[in-house]
């Protein structure tokens, strides 16, 4: 079982999110990041890296509507899968969205 997080802890978390705005869970990503960070360097050497990003274009039928956001440049219908993984090959960041259009 967990120990219970200190009222100083809670405080703490209290006043960052006021003050930052930022949700609890970014919150939890940046103490995440030098976890991250000395596992890769224990387990590679490498130092300062907090995870490796890669992405794929997930092809679909095109949409009846606004089908040209989804048009790549391929000449398909896709969107765009990204994620981030730590030395562990764990997602800690994963985001689906429309191809991205360069003029």
């Amino acid at each position: 079982m967990r120990a219970p997080v200190s009222v100083e802890e809670r405080v703490g978390l209290a006043l960052w999110r006021i003050t930052i705005g930022n949700s609890f869970r970014s919150c939890g990503l940046q103490f995440e990041k030098k976890s991250n960070m000395s596992l890769t360097t224990s387990k590679y050497g490498i130092p300062q890296i907090v995870g490796v990003i890669d992405g794929c274009h997930i092809e679909i039928n095109g949409p009846s509507r606004n089908h040209d956001d989804y048009f790549n440049r391929k000449h398909h219908y896709s969107v765009v899968l990204q994620g981030i993984v730590n030395c562990d090959l764990k997602f800690f960041s994963c985001i689906c969205r429309l191809p991205m259009r360069y003029p």
